[in-house]
């Protein structure tokens, strides 16, 4: 006997014992019905949530890769970019230098001058100082003689 039994047996006269450990004895079947049914319940619910999350872990997963692979895409695009902004870069430094040396070849100062003149001015100064050097190799003309 357990002790609800033992204590009703010292309690309650023995005639009556008897109908009180049945009942006792169906108390406490309802309550392990009821908490097997609960246990039950818990357990599918606890069933579901695992399912969930498994099936968040794999779609997870699944995102997670997706997003690695557009990564290294992404990478690999900009490391293109940049190869190609890195040639025009030197393409445009190569064009500076010869548009510097060209400009450096147009802006030298003509003989006696030490300041360089640009663009169209630069190109005159030329076209006089070529000018006066053919001049110089041209017989005196007529004109001259004349009126010396």
């Amino acid at each position: 006997m357990d002790f609800l039994c033992l204590l009703s047996a010292s309690l309650v006269p023995a005639d009556s014992i008897a109908p009180l450990a049945c009942t006792f004895a169906a108390v406490d079947a309802r309550r392990m019905e009821d908490l097997n049914r609960k246990l039950l319940a818990q357990s599918e619910s606890v069933k579901r949530d695992l399912a969930a999350l498994k099936d968040t872990r794999n779609h997870s997963s699944r995102l997670l890769q997706q997003l690695n692979h557009e990564k290294v895409r992404l990478e690999q695009r900009i490391a293109a970019n940049t190869d190609t902004v890195r040639r025009m870069y030197e393409a445009l430094q190569a064009k500076q230098r010869e548009a510097a040396a060209a400009l450096a070849a147009v802006n030298t100062p003509p003989r006696g001058e030490t300041e360089p003149r640009f663009g169209a001015e630069a190109r005159l100064d030329q076209r006089i100082v070529r000018f006066r050097e053919l001049e110089g190799t041209l017989p005196p003309s007529s004109d001259a003689r004349s009126a010396g």
